[in-house]
């Protein structure tokens, strides 16, 4: 099924981690809804013996190996959230990702879940890696200072549409699945830093959870960014 909108978006002009251009990102977007069994496969859980022996010595240029280009989920992760940092890319990726929830298994929500979890805690280049950073840039000949400031915009630009879309994430709360269940908690969790409708939903949601270990990851995310509820259980 194909991702509306995905063709009217400038990849070759959009930047994502190191530096580089996110012309592939249609391609990985696009091998999320197909049936290439290697495209969920991930370096940290790989269960596809065809790449494991790539990934055993991986290097920056067996990246462009056709094993390596084919890993889509891995891919995204590596070019948009970097080490958790937030990239030009990144809210651009956002609303196929929305698109693609919808299109594909529990499993597989879970991972998608997870990915907009480390948008939704990305941050810029911390300080203390600007002086690193700013050297690989500059080999590369590109303005530091530039990218920095475009960065900053795309943080904004990133929370926003993660704001935007929480309805959508709101209705992976009540999935039969206890791991999707839990992943939209700690996704919407991760939101309710910058938007105090996802800190009710997840007050709510603690009122009607029976299950014991999404009511536990629920708790936990209400104590760790707003402080005791002071509720009630709701069993």
């Amino acid at each position: 099924m194909p991702l509306t909108g995905l063709d009217q978006v400038d990849w070759a002009h959009i930047h994502h981690s190191p530096g580089g251009t996110a012309e592939k990102f249609p391609k990985w977007l696009e091998a999320l809804v197909s049936d290439d069994d290697l495209a969920w496969a991930d370096e940290m859980d790989i269960e596809v013996t065809e790449v494991e022996s790539a990934l055993d010595n991986i290097t920056l240029e067996d990246m462009e190996a056709e094993n390596w280009d084919r890993l889509a989920f891995q891919n995204l992760v590596e070019y948009s959230n970097h080490q958790g940092s937030i990239y030009e890319v990144t809210p651009y990726v956002i609303p196929f990702v929305n698109q693609i929830l919808g299109m594909v298994s529990p499993e597989h929500q879970r991972l998608l879940l997870f990915l907009l979890g480390g948008y939704a805690r990305g941050y810029q280049f911390p300080n203390e890696d600007h002086e690193f950073m700013r050297g690989v840039y500059e080999r590369k000949k590109i303005d530091f200072d530039a990218v920095l400031a475009r960065d900053k915009q795309a943080v904004e630009d990133t929370h926003a549409r993660l704001q935007e879309s929480i309805s959508l994430y709101t209705t992976f709360l009540t999935n039969s699945d206890l791991r999707v269940r839990k992943a939209a908690v700690e996704l919407i969790g991760a939101i309710s830093e910058y938007a105090s409708e996802a800190r009710q939903i997840l007050v709510e949601r603690l009122k009607v959870e029976t299950d014991e270990d999404i009511r536990t990851a629920i708790h936990a995310e209400i104590m760790a960014r707003m402080g005791p509820p002071g509720l009630k259980s709701g069993k």
